[in-house]
């Protein structure tokens, strides 16, 4: 019999069956011996009971820091108390949404999550359109955070943290320089902030990364600290001789006006070349320290980049100058393609205003990324199949 095999693992059942003496026991017998002597087994399947004050609770949702729960319905037979269903083994909380404007019409949401893992506090930050599927709990919080199988359990749990979240803080974060209109006054915008007519303004938010995070601007000076940084840009002309500086000058004074000269906005490329050895690059950054400390190891774009970040970081600088680095005529053929493919695709952008059309997954169009700032390449020499309309000397 079963319960016979059963009941033989027991000491304390087999030790009460060989002190017995007399006639071998009855079927009746034997079963009695083997429940008397079974250990406890539970009769549901009813999940323990969370412990703790819970952190939040909402509709059928209870979060605690070390799980989301769910209320569906049923009493514990021993408490009378509601059942809770483990959804999650981590509590969550979004705590943030974020808004990225990069100057298209391609807004990006983000919503920041805190979570606990283990007794370890996690942050992450997920597109708001991934949130839904819960597909990147395994990535922001590692293989200890654990969703209830199920599809309808994931979707509770997505359900659990938004309705169980606290306060949460709304941004508006912009990713590009230039000038903007921000509750209804223009603003120019840099990586610390912007500038208005009243002076700076550190509540508007602006982050830029990589290379472009070097555009930070100062207080605007007042008085004779103005005077000063004025005339500190104008003698930048006495570092070239017969005029050589006007050019450069130019374009460093022109690139804040392009939102004046929207309609008519400049459809050329100052490009500076050169043989080695001119101090081309100690120029270039001259100009470019016009919107932050940059010097000529810290220029903000090469040409050794590909044309679609090229084509960002074009787009990127609004109303700014853009200094592109290192043209240089490659001796391998393929770089050197990629490198005219580039520089080409720069120059045709600048010279039409527009960008390079892409379409979505779904087919839909993405916003286009025209220049609309005032990129500066400068190199040892030109382009294949570009020539220079004014040429002027650059001399130590």
């Amino acid at each position: 019999m079963a319960y016979r095999q059963l009941g033989a693992w027991d000491p304390a059942y087999l030790s009460a069956r060989t002190t017995r003496s007399g006639a071998p026991e009855s079927e009746e017998e034997d079963f009695a011996d083997l429940v008397a002597h079974a250990p406890d087994v539970p009769t549901s399947h009813t999940p323990e009971a969370p412990s703790g004050a819970p952190i939040r609770r909402s509709g059928p949702y209870v979060l605690y820091s070390y799980g989301l729960y769910m209320e569906e319905g049923g009493k514990d037979s021993n408490t009378g108390k509601s059942i809770l269903t483990p959804l999650t083994n981590f509590g969550a909380q979004i705590t943030g949404q974020t808004i990225w404007d990069d100057g298209s019409s391609d807004l990006r949401t983000t919503f920041e999550i805190t979570a606990t893992v283990r007794n370890q506090s996690m942050e992450y930050s997920v597109l708001a359109q991934d949130y839904r599927s819960m597909n990147w709990v395994e990535k922001a919080f590692g293989a200890e955070a654990i969703l209830a199988g199920g599809t309808s359990r994931r979707d509770f749990a997505r359900e659990g943290f938004q309705r169980c979240s606290g306060e949460i803080i709304r941004r508006y974060i912009y990713e590009h320089t230039g000038w903007r209109l921000v509750d209804g006054l223009p603003c120019y915008l840099h990586g610390g902030g912007a500038i208005t007519a009243q002076g700076a303004r550190d509540d508007i938010r602006v982050e830029l990364s990589g290379s472009l995070a070097r555009y930070q601007l100062p207080a605007p000076p007042t008085g004779a600290a103005r005077v000063t940084a004025v005339l500190a840009s104008l003698a930048l002309h006495d570092l070239l001789p017969d005029g050589g500086m006007l050019p450069i000058q130019g374009a460093v004074y022109l690139a804040p006006l392009r939102e004046l000269l929207a309609a008519e906005a400049p459809d050329f490329t100052l490009w500076v070349y050169g043989r080695s050895g001119l101090f081309k690059s100690e120029l270039a950054a001259l100009a470019q320290a016009h919107w932050g400390d940059f010097s000529r190891m810290t220029l903000p774009a090469s040409f050794v980049a590909t044309g679609n970040a090229l084509e960002r970081l074009t787009f990127a600088t609004k109303d700014a100058l853009l200094v592109c680095d290192d043209y240089f005529p490659a001796r391998n053929r393929r770089e050197a393609d990629a490198m005219d493919q580039a520089a080409a695709r720069l120059l045709r952008g600048v010279g039409n205003g527009s960008g390079r059309s892409r379409m979505r997954h779904d087919t839909t169009m993405r916003p286009d990324l025209p220049p609309v700032g005032s990129p500066s390449p400068q190199g040892n020499g030109c382009p294949r199949g570009t020539r220079p309309m004014h040429a002027s000397s650059c001399s130590p």
